[in-house]
């Protein structure tokens, strides 16, 4: 099955059995179904994460060149992330993945005006770090090897670390935790 009919089929398991799931009485997650559903809007993410104390770099969302690369001019350099990981097909019915890259004014085209973009100041770094947050617990990896800026890209030459998180990070992410995305 392809095209079409396979995205209609993983719409209607997701929100068939997604919809069993999260409606089960007494269950008990770690991510509730619908959390994860109303959380997946970056723009939400980020006014909370502002709100809960968490630094994010200056970013504009449009679809307009003109405001994009007047973006990419003043508080460059920037980066293009997609808002959400879409089923998007390509022509030959593989879904490209799209990573995060960094962009300059001159390749920011009028072509953004099909749709919405994000567009970040890209923050200089020495590694990633990423962080799972179990009630009051967190702990955080430091993620080393990645010649690129979206290190999920090169998954096999990464290493891993075991990292202590800053005290102001734990508070910030457990009032994260407790936030009202949208």
């Amino acid at each position: 099955m392809t095209g079409d009919a396979a995205r209609w089929c993983v719409d209607q398991a997701l929100y068939g059995l997604g919809g069993v799931l999260a409606a089960l009485p007494g269950a008990h997650y770690v991510n509730h179904p619908w959390r994860i559903r109303d959380a997946e809007h970056k723009p939400a993410q980020f006014a909370a994460a502002v709100r809960c104390g968490l630094r994010v770099p200056r970013t504009t969302i449009t679809s307009d060149g003109a405001a994009a690369r007047r973006m990419a001019v003043e508080h460059g350099p920037v980066v293009y992330k997609p808002l959400w990981n879409t089923r998007y097909a390509a022509s030959d019915g593989q879904a490209p993945s799209i990573w995060v890259a960094e962009v300059t004014p001159g390749e920011i085209g009028d072509s953004v005006a099909a749709t919405a973009h994000l567009f970040q100041h890209r923050v200089d770094k020495v590694a990633d770090v990423r962080g799972t947050a179990v009630d009051e617990r967190l702990w955080a990896v430091r993620i080393d090897g990645s010649p690129g800026l979206d290190w999920r890209r090169f998954y096999d030459q990464l290493s891993y670390t075991l990292i202590d998180t800053p005290p102001d990070v734990v508070k910030a992410i457990g009032a994260y935790q407790g936030a009202r995305i949208c």
